[in-house]
């Protein structure tokens, strides 16, 4: 077996007017790690070599973090049925290897302190709008991701490129009022397949002592009702109803 990892990173030099700093350049971390495996099976009659592993991550802005990963194959495939052959793809197609899959990932996670310094006026005090404090404090937390999922294999003797998925979801909680919050466990649209993916709400309210709520999944036609104790008092007081698919009331 075989593996490689990578760290890669840039020196900016810093202005002239940083003469505090002794160090005249800054480093900047690109890519936090970058890693290639694989194997060679001695004992093996044909094939060799294992398919070829590639994965990288990194942080753009200090928060969104993309990840891409690859699988590369030096060995041809049956244009029949895409099953791999003891002849290398250079000897096909001169090139060095074939990709058999890609897949790519960036995600996000915006919060109510987000939205208060994208929205600051500058110089502003710390404290002056106690308002609009409150006003983003009804977004608690969203998460964005996006994710892309290609493959490569032969269709009627075509080397193609296919889009196994090609979606974004969102994900996250934001109180409506001082009582009333939705928790959006997951909506998301696939472009592949034009239409709208996976969406789970839960409405709930607030009783003080108690807390009531109702949890949807209009795809999977359930829902589930329920009034209980808040967590950390008699939590084993519990009044559930929910309807399934195959309930019929």
């Amino acid at each position: 077996t075989y593996g490689l990892s990578s760290r890669f990173e840039a020196k900016v030099k810093k202005p002239l007017r940083d003469s505090l700093n002794k160090e005249p350049f800054k480093k900047i971390i690109l890519i936090p790690i970058a890693n290639i495996s694989g194997s060679y099976n001695l004992a093996a009659d044909s094939l060799h070599f294992s398919a070829i592993n590639f994965n990288t991550s990194t942080v753009l802005f200090k928060k969104i973090t993309l990840t891409f990963s690859s699988i590369f194959d030096l060995y041809a495939a049956n244009p029949e049925n895409n099953a791999r052959i003891n002849t290398f793809e250079y000897t096909v197609s001169k090139r060095l290897m074939r990709v058999t899959s890609m897949n790519f990932d960036a995600s996000t996670s915006i919060t109510s302190q987000d939205f208060r310094k994208l929205f600051k006026k500058k110089g502003a005090p710390e404290n002056k709008d106690e308002k609009d404090k409150k006003q983003f404090d009804l977004i608690q937390n969203i998460n964005l991701s996006y994710s892309l999922r290609l493959r490569n294999e032969y269709v009627n003797g075509v080397d193609s490129t296919l889009i196994s998925a090609n979606q974004i979801s969102l994900s996250g909680s934001i109180n409506l009022s001082k009582g009333w919050a939705i928790r959006i466990g997951n909506i998301g649209y696939s472009f592949k397949d034009e239409r709208i993916t996976f969406p789970d709400f839960t409405f709930s309210r607030d009783l003080h002592c108690w807390q009531m709520g109702l949890s949807w999944q209009p795809e999977r036609q359930t829902w589930n009702f329920f009034i209980r104790v808040k967590p950390g008092s008699l939590g084993f007081l519990e009044v559930p109803v929910q309807r399934g698919v195959y309930d019929t009331f």
